[in-house]
């Protein structure tokens, strides 16, 4: 729904203000979003093309980064609330952090997980947003060996907030305890791999699936399927934390190719033929 609420006005002023798109650039974008229309298609009829007066299409190659554009004041926002955050296009998570022994740190947290929040909530609408109020989570996460807060509630507009048991985050549900545990034995394992220079054997035991190519190729013919290797979870992080450095490593010694574009950020086939161009 979000998308479809993206003032196009608003998004010109960040590409060129808080971006500074040059000016044959900038005015390319602006036909682009002005001379948008959509119109329902089912089966063979189509229905009249109705002009788009907001709102970036989803389901476009442009239209996922032009809204993480248009939101980009939401981060400067929480940032000077000094709190952790994340961003997954129009779902927001804050994560300020406390000493859960102390009241006292506790209530300064909540404060400003409610001032920050406030804050949004004065942006949003005077950018064409909605936070939904009642569709806000509350999570209170602490060790079990830690001392919980008693009822701890935030006030979100004319809502009350208590804390809850688990909330869902992008599809998977946390609760209260789940996270501590998780992390610190995520972080035990990762590191006790790299400091051993030991790999165990189930992380790369890999189950193959196999996909088929095409869904017209005839399924009783094996060379119509491709392999796909998935290995487990902790395989994965442990693999994404060794990338992660490798990859810094790399570019901090400036020891890449420069003409080998596959697997590095911002660097696809067009780029490479751009390069190549120029």
């Amino acid at each position: 729904m979000a998308f479809n609420l993206v003032n196009h006005p608003i998004l010109l002023h960040h590409l060129k203000h808080c971006l500074g798109i040059s000016v044959i650039a900038y005015d390319w974008f602006q036909p682009c979003l002005s001379d948008c229309s959509q119109c329902v298609a089912i089966s063979n009829v189509k229905s009249w093309a109705s002009t788009l007066t907001c709102g970036v299409p989803r389901g476009s190659v442009l239209g996922p980064i032009l809204f993480t554009i248009y939101t980009l004041p939401l981060g400067d926002i929480i940032h000077s609330h000094h709190t952790g955050f994340h961003l997954y296009a129009d779902d927001s998570q804050l994560y300020p952090a406390c000493d859960n022994s102390e009241s006292s740190s506790i209530k300064v947290a909540l404060t400003k997980l409610e001032t920050c929040i406030d804050d949004i909530r004065q942006w949003m609408p005077n950018n064409h947003l909605k936070l939904n109020d009642n569709k806000t989570e509350f999570l209170f996460i602490c060790s079990k060996f830690g001392t919980h807060p008693t009822n701890p509630k935030i006030t979100i507009g004319l809502d009350e907030i208590a804390p809850a048991s688990t909330a869902r985050n992008i599809g998977v549900v946390f609760d209260e305890l789940l996270i501590p545990f998780l992390l610190l034995s995520l972080v035990n394992i990762i590191n006790l791999s790299l400091v051993s220079s030991t790999v165990p054997t189930s992380f790369n035991t890999a189950q193959l699936l196999s996909i088929l190519k095409k869904p017209h190729l005839d399924t009783d013919e094996l060379n119509n399927y491709s392999p796909i290797s998935n290995l487990p979870f902790i395989s994965r992080v442990l693999e994404q934390v060794v990338t992660s450095q490798l990859v810094t490593h790399l570019w901090k010694h400036n020891l890449t190719e420069p003409f080998q574009s596959a697997y590095r950020k911002n660097h696809s086939t067009e780029t490479a033929v751009t390069f190549v161009n120029n």
